[in-house]
C-alpha cells in the first residue's frame, strides 16, 4: 500500500556536542501500474455546514450554492453527503445523499432554496456535524465549515470564549472525524486564528476564499483530495534508541501543513489520513545528545519509527541512524531536499504567528524571516508574496488582515510556484 522512507536534513552528527536534527518521513503510495485517473480511495462521508447568516446575502451565497452543486457532481456511488445551513438555528438540507439521479435532483432543489438570515451560531454547526457523521469502518469522515463571520453568542455579539468550540473539534477528531474550515470573503470579517485553530484541533485544513469565485475551485480541489485517501487512521510512534533523545517538534508538511502537539517521545501520535495518490511528508525534530565519553564514532541507531493503521496489512517499522564524527565540515553537510522542507516548516510557523500579532516590529521581523527562509526553501512564490506585504507595510504603516491570511493560506496549502 505504501513505501516509507526516512531521510535526515543532517545525516552526520558532530559527536562532541548536542545538536538538533530533522527527520523526514515520506509515505509514498504503492499503487502498482494503475493509471492515476482510475484510482479510487476509500468511501467518503462528507458533511458541509454552510454559514447562512444575513451577511452571506448576495454574491457570496450564490457562489456558495454553486460550490455545493459542484460537490453533488463529484460524489461517487460509494460516497454519502450531508448539507446544512447554520445561523440563528440549524437548517438541515441534505441527509446522507447517495449519488443517484433522483437524489441528486432533490439535492439541487434543496440547495436552490438556501436563504441568508440570522446570526452566526457556530455551536449549531458543530452539534449538527457531530450528529450527522456517524463513524463507519473503512470510510473517511470529513466535516467542512464555511463561514464569512465571527462566532456569536445568542444575542449576536462576538463570542469571547471559543474554547468550547475548539474542544468540540477535538472530540470530533477523537471519533475520527476531520474538520476543515473555510474563511470566506474579507478576512477582516472573520477570525483567521480561530478558524486555523479549529481546523488544527480537527486534524484538517484551513482554506481562504477571499473572492466568492474562489470557493468552488478550492472546494473541488479539497473534495478530490479527500476522495483519494486510502488510510484515515494512521498512528505514528517514535521509539527512542539513543539515550537522552528528545522530541522537539512534529508536523505534517505535505499535502498540507499541520502541526501536531508534542506529547513527548514514545507517545503515539494520531496523524490521520494518507493519500493513495500523492506523497505524505512528515517532519520530526530531534534533540540528540553528545556522544558518551569513551564511545566509538560511527553509525548509531537514533529512533525506530512505527506506523500502524487498521487498513495496513502489517505495521511499518523503520530505524533512523546518524553517523557520529569529530569533523565539523562533515557534520555541516546537508541533505538539500529535507533542509528545504525544514525551512518550509519554519515559514509556516512564521505565517501562523503573523496572524496572531499586532506589533509592528514583530510583523516586520516575521515577514523578513519568511523572505529569507523562502530563498533557502526554493519557494520564490512565497518570497514574492512576503515582499509584497513588506512593501505594503512600509508604504502604509500597516498590514491588512487579508494580506496576512492570504500568506498563511499560501504557505500551508502546497507548492503553487
Amino acid at each position: 500500500m505504501f513505501n516509507i522512507q526516512l531521510v535526515w536534513d543532517r545525516p552526520i552528527k558532530l559527536a562532541s556536542r548536542p545538536s538538533t536534527h530533522c527527520l523526514r518521513i515520506r509515505f509514498s503510495p504503492n499503487s502498482g501500474n494503475k493509471p492515476s485517473n482510475t484510482y479510487r480511495g476509500i468511501p467518503l462521508r462528507l458533511a458541509i455546514a454552510l454559514d447562512t447568516s444575513s451577511s452571506m446575502e448576495g454574491k457570496k451565497l450564490e457562489a456558495a450554492q454553486k460550490a455545493c452543486l459542484t460537490v453533488l457532481s463529484l460524489l461517487r456511488p460509494e460516497d454519502r453527503f450531508w448539507l446544512a445551513g447554520f445561523s440563528t438555528k440549524i437548517h438541515p438540507l441534505i441527509n446522507g445523499l447517495v449519488a443517484e439521479n433522483s437524489a441528486i435532483a432533490a439535492g439541487k432543489e434543496a440547495i436552490s432554496k438556501i436563504k441568508a438570515l440570522g446570526i452566526t451560531r457556530f455551536e449549531n454547526a458543530m452539534d449538527w456535524l457531530a450528529g450527522a457523521l456517524k463513524k463507519e469502518s473503512n470510510s473517511v469522515h470529513v466535516g467542512v465549515l464555511i463561514t464569512d463571520g465571527h462566532p456569536t453568542d445568542m444575542k449576536g455579539n462576538p463570542l469571547a470564549d471559543k474554547s468550547t468550540l475548539l474542544k468540540r473539534a477535538e472530540r470530533l477528531w477523537d471519533r475520527g472525524i476531520m474538520i476543515e474550515t473555510v474563511g470566506y470573503g474579507a478576512s477582516s470579517n472573520f477570525n483567521t486564528t480561530f478558524l486555523v485553530d479549529l481546523s488544527q484541533k480537527g486534524n484538517g485544513t484551513f482554506i481562504y476564499a477571499q473572492d466568492p469565485e474562489e470557493l468552488e475551485p478550492r472546494l473541488r480541489q479539497e473534495i478530490n483530495k479527500v476522495q483519494n485517501i486510502s488510510a484515515e487512521d494512521v498512528v505514528l510512534k517514535i521509539n527512542p534508541l539513543y539515550p537522552g533523545l528528545k522530541l522537539s517538534g512534529i508536523c505534517r508538511l505535505k499535502p498540507s501543513f499541520l502541526p501536531f502537539d508534542n506529547l513527548g517521545i514514545s507517545t503515539p501520535i494520531k496523524i490521520g489520513a494518507l493519500s493513495g495518490q500523492t506523497e505524505g511528508d512528515f517532519l520530526i525534530s530531534f534533540e540528540v545528545p553528545a556522544l558518551n565519553f569513551g564511545e566509538n564514532m560511527g553509525m548509531k541507531q537514533i529512533a525506530q519509527i512505527e506506523a500502524t493503521s487498521l487498513l495496513f496489512p502489517d505495521k511499518f517499522l523503520e530505524q533512523a541512524s546518524l553517523n557520529f564524527t569529530n569533523s565539523m565540515s562533515e557534520a555541516n553537510q546537508l541533505e538539500k531536499g529535507v533542509d528545504q522542507d525544514r525551512l518550509l516548516w519554519d515559514i509556516n510557523l512564521y505565517s501562523q504567528e503573523l496572524n496572531r500579532t499586532d506589533q509592528l516590529d514583530r510583523t516586520v521581523d516575521l515577514l523578513q524571516n519568511i523572505v529569507d527562509s523562502a530563498i533557502g526553501a526554493n519557494r520564490p512564490d512565497l518570497r514574492a508574496s512576503a515582499v509584497q506585504r513588506l512593501d505594503e507595510l512600509k508604504k502604509t504603516g500597516l498590514l491588512r488582515s487579508e494580506g496576512k491570511t492570504r500568506l498563511l493560506d499560501e504557505t500551508r496549502n502546497g507548492d503553487k510556484s
